[in-house]
């Protein structure tokens, strides 16, 4: 039930998530459905726990909004994050730019609850719009606030929400507030016996085979994408977070961010650095120890390449008509010679960066035409082929 999904978070941290999860991916408009859905008693999808025995398979941390508990928790959540930190958030009015209520449309059966997230600003020191946190300005657009149906007790804050929303003791407002208190108690009714189906996996269960089923398992609305399958693979086989490791690149290269979404990068240049094109297929193919003994190296590549845009004026993705040379380029810094041969190295990448962008080699099939490139300007770089021999400098071709 909500209630009991949701008590061991706010109570003891006893659920955790393992730190591989991805974080929070869905839209606020997702949330929504979700919320409709456990409002009307409609399935939602099972979650997946691992139970955690005398020792956590993998590190922990905590559901975002959820108190930080440091303690070893009894279970990790391995499916059905975006859900549980849905409702905990939605229902203790916890995002920032955006509070959630419940309203209701007329039907043939009655009446249907409506959920609707309002967005929230803030100009000086009051949150917009102000009738949001007023009671009363919320009950005359007829909605009530999601957080008056979180499962926890809060008899005192109902009253008075319901006080504040219809002042005045005549019958009628008597009568008007009766009808509020009772629809809300209704509604948290539902909220709190509303079914979560889990499975368990038990403590005996080998991490890889936990990684395996969480792989094959995840049901929520936004699919794991290759990146959330390596991050949960690298930190089974490696014990190392690779969030943290993108977020430490980012922090030795800033700029990176305007160029394109770091996590692609990573995937991309890893799979040239294994002579595999920037597939999906290939990504899922890494040897991910061998990924993080590059990391130094990868990240000294991908500091390399933004310097090098800089100087040539090139600013952010905006300005940056062909992404493949940022792949490229990081994945050769590792065949960069030294000294004098340098300069004439830095050379042919700038050739290489202006053919990129004013030919259409990088306009079809680019994963293909990278690999190619790839190759040939590291067959130049390394062992001094002809500089003609790069695709991209074929001007019958791509002139």
């Amino acid at each position: 039930y909500v209630d009991a999904a949701l008590a061991p978070l706010r109570k003891t941290g006893q659920i955790k998530l393992p730190r591989f999860q991805r974080f929070e991916a869905w839209s606020h408009n997702t949330i929504t459905s979700l919320l409709e859905t456990v409002l009307r008693g409609l399935p939602a999808g099972a979650a997946l726990v691992l139970a955690v025995g005398d020792e956590e398979k993998f590190v922990s941390r905590s559901v975002v909004g959820a108190p930080d508990f440091t303690h070893k928790p009894n279970e990790q959540l391995l499916d059905g994050q975006q859900r549980i930190t849905a409702l905990w958030r939605s229902l203790h009015d916890d995002y920032e730019n955006r509070t959630y209520f419940v309203g209701f449309e007329a039907s043939g059966a009655g009446e249907i609850p409506r959920v609707g997230g309002q967005k929230r600003w803030r100009r000086g020191d009051t949150l917009r719009p102000i009738w949001a946190d007023d009671p009363k300005g919320v009950h005359e657009r007829g909605l009530i606030p999601l957080r008056l149906l979180r499962p926890v007790e809060l008899g005192e804050e109902i009253v008075d929400w319901c006080e504040r929303a219809v002042p005045g003791d005549t019958p009628d407002d008597l009568r008007r507030r009766f009808a509020i208190q009772q629809k809300i108690t209704l509604l948290r009714g539902d909220v709190a016996a509303y079914n979560i189906p889990f499975l368990s996996l038990a403590a005996t269960t080998p991490p890889d085979v936990a990684l395996d089923v969480f792989i094959k398992m995840n049901t929520s609305f936004a699919r794991l994408t290759p990146y959330d399958v390596i991050v949960a693979q690298f930190e089974g086989r490696t014990g190392k977070s690779l969030h943290d490791l993108v977020a430490e690149l980012v922090e030795c290269v800033p700029a990176l961010p305007r160029y394109m979404e770091p996590s692609d990068l990573i995937l991309e240049v890893a799979a040239l650095r294994e002579d595999r094109a920037p597939t999906q297929a290939s990504y899922l193919r890494l040897d991910l120890q061998r990924l993080l003994d590059d990391w130094e190296e990868i990240t000294a590549g991908i500091a390399f390449t933004i310097a090098l845009l800089e100087e040539e004026q090139i600013l952010d993705g905006k300005r940056l008509p062909a992404v493949a040379v940022l792949r490229i380029i990081a994945a050769l810094h590792e065949h960069l010679p030294q000294l004098d041969e340098l300069g004439n190295a830095r050379h042919l990448l700038r050739k290489f960066i202006w053919r990129a962008f004013f030919t259409d080699r990088y306009e079809s099939a680019a994963a293909t035409a990278s690999i190619q490139d790839f190759r040939a300007l590291r067959a130049t770089l390394t062992d001094g082929s002809a500089e003609a021999a790069p695709p991209i400098f074929d001007e019958e071709r791509y002139p």
